[in-house]
């Protein structure tokens, strides 16, 4: 699963399809090397770019200029060049998160899957991952309950205002 989705083109015919995009090197009018779900690798040109958290069959594994094309088929670059610099999963997104102070917390609504809370002086920043996008909310004053990492956060709408 990836929040990045690319339309691409896999032939001429002009239909686009959505794969997964781990990359965000990637952009409108790059040529790429799709998986298929068979297995099989395609050439694909990337006809657009959206921010849409789909799990699609198919996904971008290189640019084309990465890999080698031979009369037996693609084959990939040696090494891993799915994944590059930037926030094109929920894991990444955690990772950066954590590294930035935010605290991990468990939110009490089964709606979240995953929340993260940081403070300052006067406010709470609430980053809450649903299975479908993310909310944020930002309260006047501190929480009631103790912040610390992996404790149940409960979340109420009319605390402050939800984005």
């Amino acid at each position: 699963m990836s929040y990045i989705i690319a339309h691409v083109e896999l032939d001429k015919s002009g239909k686009t399809y959505p794969v997964n995009c781990l990359r965000t090197d990637i952009g409108v009018g790059d040529e790429v090397v799709v998986k298929m779900k068979s297995g099989q690798l395609k050439w694909a040109r990337v006809n657009d770019i959206n921010y849409l958290n789909w799990s699609c069959q198919n996904t971008i594994e290189c640019m084309a200029y990465e890999a080698t094309f031979t009369p037996e088929g693609i084959i990939l670059p040696p090494g891993e060049s799915l994944s590059v610099q930037g926030l094109a999963r929920p894991y990444e997104l955690a990772i950066n998160l954590f590294k930035s102070g935010w605290l991990p917390r468990r939110a009490a609504s089964k709606m979240y899957r995953m929340a993260y809370s940081a403070v300052n002086q006067t406010q709470t920043a609430l980053i809450l991952m649903r299975k479908n996008g993310i909310d944020v909310q930002i309260i006047e004053g501190l929480l009631a309950e103790e912040a610390k990492p992996n404790s149940v956060l409960s979340i109420s709408r009319t605390d402050g205002p939800f984005i």
